[in-house]
């Protein structure tokens, strides 16, 4: 369609376009023809990034043409009701604060369904304390006389007086980040929010995760500082389960039939504890989920357990082991393709991870035999079951290509292999997958990408 058919429709149908596009693309419609000079000024949808204004306007410094764009759209904007409004600033000074509190409040005034204000700052997540960040702003009041309108509400570095936060009747997705929190506050919000059904926090702090509640589905606890590293919830429906952070106690009420995913990672345990009794019971509430993701320190320490050598994941059909592929892992390896009877699916997510310090294998332990074809760990999955598997991180190292080997021997029903490169340029990865190709069956597709 050309720009004169487009000049030819009625106005309430151009905004509704406009209002479709990437705000950074409906902007750029003024250009078009003199109508669409003013058109973008009435999208319901709004994004005002500062790295739109990175490099892009060489007269003016990017911190100053940012707020010089939210001061002409904050005058000349039109609707009188916005649908979504993002704003995300990655380079914040305080001369921004008055400036970003005005966005705020305009956009709350018009009833906004669905709220992102993010300030994360680029070096804050190379920090292990979370408490060594400050909220940067805090929000309006106007915020708190329209909490019922709101749909969906991203916050992070934002701070919010959670006593006032009353009656959020329509809000479904809630995502906090990079504030203090209480156990009440977390109580309270849950409870204001009837219909809730994501909750996402990530690297907040102060608090413990208690709480009921019968709408939610997604939870997900990323890298926060725990009270008491406490996650005890009741919530029968929920279907999605996300943690990252340290190992503590992990109670999921009323969700042992319904749990469809549980993605697990201990990612900040630094040391080999004998818990692998703890681990198992955590992990008998994940027994009917679909797909599981487990990290390093589950595989390291899980094997360990002698009362219960393999716990059977029924239903699986998906398992993300997340390794920085060591041999410490191997038996972790062995116990969940022994456990997964019915996978289908196996990711390996290889990512540099500092070894457990003081690990001692529950067996001996060599790892140029451990995956050898004369003396095969014999599993279910990979004579009935398994089809695909993909290798995120492949460099073609001795140990990956030896337990490629065993794969794909064995893997009776395999069809399948994606291997995603470390680097681009990576010779090691490229023979190691020729030489993957020449011992590959007929029926087996094997395929290496450019990890995105």
């Amino acid at each position: 369609m050309s720009v004169r058919s487009l000049d030819s429709l009625p106005d309430e149908l151009l905004i509704n376009i406009i209002s479709r596009l990437p705000y950074k693309e409906a902007v750029g419609t003024s250009v078009l023809s003199r109508r669409w000079i003013d058109n973008w000024r009435f999208s319901t949808n709004i994004e005002l990034n500062q790295c739109f204004f990175t490099n892009k306007t060489p007269a003016l410094h990017p911190i100053l043409a940012f707020s010089q764009f939210i001061i002409k759209f904050i005058q000349t904007h039109q609707c009188r009701k916005i649908s979504t409004f993002n704003l995300t600033v990655d380079k914040f000074i305080m001369p921004l604060k008055p400036l970003l509190l005005e966005c705020v409040r305009f956009c709350v005034v018009r009833e906004v369904k669905h709220l992102t204000v993010d300030l994360t700052q680029p070096l804050w997540s190379l920090q292990w304390s979370t408490a060594r960040t400050r909220p940067l702003i805090d929000m309006p009041s106007q915020f708190y006389k329209k909490c019922s309108a709101f749909e969906s509400l991203k916050l992070f570095a934002v701070k919010i007086s959670v006593p006032h936060c009353r009656n959020f009747a329509a809000l479904r997705s809630l995502s906090l980040g990079w504030i203090q929190l209480d156990d009440l506050d977390i109580k309270h919000l849950v409870a204001e929010s009837p219909v809730l059904e994501e909750l996402r926090l990530t690297r907040c702090w102060g608090f413990n995760v208690v709480f009921r509640s019968i709408s939610l589905k997604t939870l997900a606890v990323l890298k926060c500082d725990l009270k008491e590293d406490v996650v005890r919830i009741t919530t029968p429906n929920l279907r999605v389960f996300v943690y990252s952070g340290m190992f503590g106690v992990l109670e999921l009420n009323g969700v042992v039939d319904n749990l469809e995913e549980a993605y697990i990672d201990y990612d900040l345990e630094e040391r080999f504890e004998n818990i692998a009794d703890s681990i198992y019971e955590q992990f008998m509430q994940f027994q009917n989920v679909k797909v599981l993701q487990v990290c390093s320190f589950v595989l390291q320490i899980l094997p360990h357990g002698f009362e219960h050598r393999f716990q059977p994941f029924f239903n699986l059909k998906h398992l993300i082991l997340k390794t920085p592929f060591s041999m410490n892992d191997f038996y972790g390896f062995s116990f969940f393709l022994k456990s997964c009877e019915f996978m289908e699916m196996l990711t390996i997510d290889i990512s540099d991870r500092p070894l457990l310090k003081d690990y001692e294998p529950p067996a001996v332990l060599n790892p140029d035999t451990f995956w050898n074809s004369e003396h095969p760990i014999t599993t279910s999955c990979l004579k009935n079951s398994l089809k695909m598997m993909e290798v995120k991180g492949f460099s073609g190292a001795r140990l990956q290509v030896q337990f490629l080997q065993y794969i794909m021997c064995f893997g009776k029903t395999l069809k399948n292999i994606i291997l995603w490169k470390s680097k681009a340029d990576d010779i090691e990865a490229m023979e190691a997958y020729r030489h993957l190709l020449n011992l590959a069956k007929p029926s087996l597709k094997l395929h290496i990408y450019d990890r995105l």
